[in-house]
């Protein structure tokens, strides 16, 4: 089994249905951008980041979730499977060349 904190709402939600302070959206911005320094200095790549995948705390922290189709990106060869959601992958992982850890952050 997999425990999960709970959390209120996604990014996605958020976005779609109420306004975002210029502070909110910095604070999401900040947590997403150190969740994904985390996993890269982990050899992690995320692989599908998306705002689905993100969900918001009751104190408004963004987290990411759906580590699903992540992969060690030691392995250069998991990096040029063309896997995840089409609108957010990187052109390189489209193209199927010159993948990096950079593809989570072009999401």
């Amino acid at each position: 089994a997999i425990i999960l904190e709970y959390c209120e709402t996604t990014l996605r939600s958020v976005i779609s249905n109420y306004p975002m302070t210029k502070s909110a959206f910095v604070s999401h911005i900040t947590s997403i951008a150190s969740g994904i320094q985390y996993l890269h200095r982990n050899n992690t790549l995320h692989r599908d980041l998306k705002p689905e995948n993100v969900l918001i705390d009751s104190n408004g922290t963004a987290k990411l979730c759906d580590f699903g189709i992540s992969r060690d990106f030691a392995n250069k060869s998991t990096m040029i499977t063309v896997i995840g959601t089409r609108p957010y992958m990187a052109p390189e992982l489209i193209r199927q060349t010159n993948c990096s850890e950079k593809i989570d952050v072009w999401s």
